[in-house]
């Protein structure tokens, strides 16, 4: 079950429509006596020990428990009942599911931070290979190897327009499934891109669905559909297509990506066997490396964070070969630049969200209270420019050459730096490079 634990189970009874399982946790050596866990479970698999019931009476009815092993003990996650077999009454004898906890298993726990210190490493080493640290580079250490089949549907107001199996790499046995899953998704230009691969290591091809949805934004979603008997579906209930919230172009959305305004990509990767989604998401002196586990719980996320510094020391027009608008002297270029080095060390993205008590500058005498809201958080921006920092400067923006303290070329800075914020339903997040797991819910927008 994970480094130091091992599980025994063996058939202790059979009833009708029923089994039931003794269990026993022991140290991984055998120097101690098993501890007897339960003497009914249906099975166990990835840290979690599943209990199912089913009887007859006039109805018949089912229960059922999950319980996840949390490196000490099995916590119960997961709780539900259709009742006592009584009749089918007037509304129903079914009782939702109760999730009584949101448990990670210690087996995918240590399997993540396994992954997460592996991400860790082949950063630094990207980076003493490539100061400038291009971060795609760092997909290509983690190849998602295996049994992998691309292709791509054309739909047309939600309907395939052919249902003639696309490759012969998928088998008859998935495509029968796939149209039986009944999958549409938004795409702008009618085509959806499908990955079949195994996302969890049960021996089923899962399904990656890939789709261009537009918009403003210019945004793509990416879903994926766990292989079921006969069928693809959403493991995730809010991510099928079927809440009232649900915003994203495709089923069983696990990410989207932002192509105007935002600085994000991804890649499929794996890593010590697991297959995970690495989704980018970098802004101004920052950027952001996420593990997205497929069908695991989204209470947390693997991340990798890269904070910059930036060595800000020319300062030119933005137009080549054209002056300063408005001119500067080298006195009043000198303080811009030590303002910006000041700005640095007040980035908005790491003041709390509730200080906002005092306005960043004075507030000239009778400027009307509408006016004055806007010395509290800057001048309003869109999805072009958005505000990194506070510093005192210029009524203009102006356009700064500067150089990464790690870097060999001078990428170009602008005061008004281009926006990265973060895409819809997708994440946002010292020093290179820390590691840690975040609040995928707390994060989510």
């Amino acid at each position: 079950m994970d480094k130091s634990h091992t599980l025994i189970q063996a058939l202790c009874w059979r009833a009708a429509y029923n089994d039931g399982y003794a269990t026993w946790v022991v140290d991984k050596a055998f120097m101690t006596q098993p501890q007897l866990v339960t003497t009914d479970a249906s099975s166990y698999a990835d840290g979690v020990l599943t209990f199912f019931n089913k009887g007859r009476g006039i109805a018949d009815c089912i229960s059922g428990e999950e319980r996840v092993w949390d490196g000490k003990t099995f916590v119960q996650s997961l709780k539900y009942s259709t009742g006592d077999c009584r009749e089918i009454a007037p509304g129903g004898a079914w009782m939702l599911p109760t999730f009584v906890s949101q448990v990670i298993p210690k087996q995918q726990k240590d399997a993540d931070n396994n992954a997460l210190k592996a991400l860790y490493n082949a950063v630094l080493k990207e980076q003493k290979a490539n100061p400038e640290l291009d971060l795609n580079n760092i997909a290509e250490q983690f190849p998602l190897s295996g049994n992998v089949s691309h292709f791509t549907l054309t739909y047309a107001d939600d309907s395939l327009v052919s249902t003639t199996k696309p490759s012969a790499d998928i088998s008859d046995d998935e495509w029968q499934a796939f149209l039986q899953s009944d999958i549409s998704a938004d795409s702008e230009n009618g085509k959806v891109s499908f990955t079949l691969v195994d996302l969890d290591g049960d021996g089923k091809r899962d399904l990656i669905i890939d789709s261009y949805v537009g918009g403003t934004g210019l945004f793509s979603y990416t879903g994926i559909l766990k292989r079921s008997d006969d069928a693809f579906a959403a493991v995730n209930s809010d991510d099928s297509g079927n809440g009232d919230d649900f915003d994203a172009g495709v089923p069983g959305a696990l990410y989207s990506l932002n192509g105007r305004g935002a600085n994000q990509w991804s890649h499929w990767v794996r890593i010590n066997g697991q297959v995970y989604a690495l989704w980018y998401n970098g802004q101004f002196g920052e950027d952001n490396l996420y593990l997205l586990r497929p069908f695991g719980p989204s209470g947390s996320t693997p991340a990798v964070t890269i904070r910059y510094r930036y060595t800000l020391n020319d300062i030119r027009s933005p137009e080549k070969d054209q002056p300063l608008t408005p001119a500067l002297n080298e006195r009043e270029k000198s303080d811009l630049l030590k303002s910006l080095e000041v700005m640095q060390s007040n980035l908005l993205k790491d003041k709390p969200q509730s200080d906002n008590d005092a306005p960043i500058c004075p507030i000239p005498p009778g400027t009307s209270s509408d006016d004055a809201e806007n010395y509290y958080s800057g001048v309003a921006s869109n999805y072009i420019y958005e505000n990194r920092g506070i510093y005192p400067g210029l009524a203009e923006p102006i356009n700064v050459l500067s150089a990464p303290s790690l870097a060999t070329t001078a990428p170009i800075v602008t005061a008004s730096m281009r926006k990265s914020r973060s895409a819809r339903r997708a994440m946002t997040k010292t020093l290179l490079a820390t590691t840690r797991f975040l609040d995928y819910a707390a994060l989510s927008r």
